[in-house]
């Protein structure tokens, strides 16, 4: 088997594998294109529990109602206006006060509260909400529980392979290069013209070094 038919084959075997690698990560990652359901306005929905599904309406321009952090992107925001309810059993007894009065309910109902939320993506494409208190504060340690199941986690990709023409010389090679923190080294395989009257060729390689920046 002369030189020439073995770089084919080589040629040959890293196509296959590229295409086979390009398959693989465009059936991993590609993205299922949404129904038009999903971009109409919906009404609110309260269940039995006595729990709201808001509304929904697109304002494909609205302002962030919050300070968001750095880098961070409103994907979604919205209002909710609650109202506190009040114990009938009324105020417990404090120090000092009127046994008989403290069992009484409070004579005016709480104002209700205004919370302004709002659905962040971050550089990265992870997804954080936020919560704003008019007129109050937020206590305690509220949780984001994610439930979603996981999307696939990218890795940085270290390996790269392909093939290279050589339009003077009319030639055909192959290489292969691999990142390794700012550096870049590789490694080619190449058919060599050294006569272009005969066309006879010869294999050369290459070595190569490089930095990213």
């Amino acid at each position: 088997m002369t030189w020439t038919v073995k770089l084919s084959v080589i040629l040959a075997s890293v196509l296959i594998a590229f295409g086979l690698g390009l398959g693989a990560g465009w059936k991993l990652y590609k993205t299922k294109p949404l129904p038009p359901t999903v971009v109409q306005p919906e009404p609110p929905i309260i269940m039995h529990d006595s729990s709201v599904v808001i509304q929904r309406v697109y304002v494909p321009a609205a302002k962030p109602k919050m300070e968001v952090p750095t880098g961070d992107t409103v994907e979604e925001q919205g209002t909710l206006d609650v109202q506190p309810s009040t114990s009938p059993e009324g105020t417990p007894p404090t120090s000092g006060s009127d046994p008989k009065a403290a069992g009484q309910p409070p004579t005016s109902p709480c104002p209700p509260v205004k919370i302004d939320w709002a659905v962040l993506t971050e550089p990265d494409g992870g997804k954080r909400v936020q919560f704003k208190v008019e007129n109050g504060s937020i206590v305690g340690t509220p949780e984001d529980i994610v439930v979603r199941p996981p999307a696939p986690v990218g890795h940085s990709l270290a390996w790269s392979a392909g093939c290279s023409r050589y339009v003077r010389e009319k030639t055909y090679g192959v290489w292969l290069s691999r990142t390794a923190g700012p550096f870049v080294v590789g490694a080619e395989v190449k058919q060599s013209r050294a006569d272009f009257g005969s066309g006879r060729t010869s294999i050369d390689a290459a070595l190569r070094l490089g930095i990213q920046f």
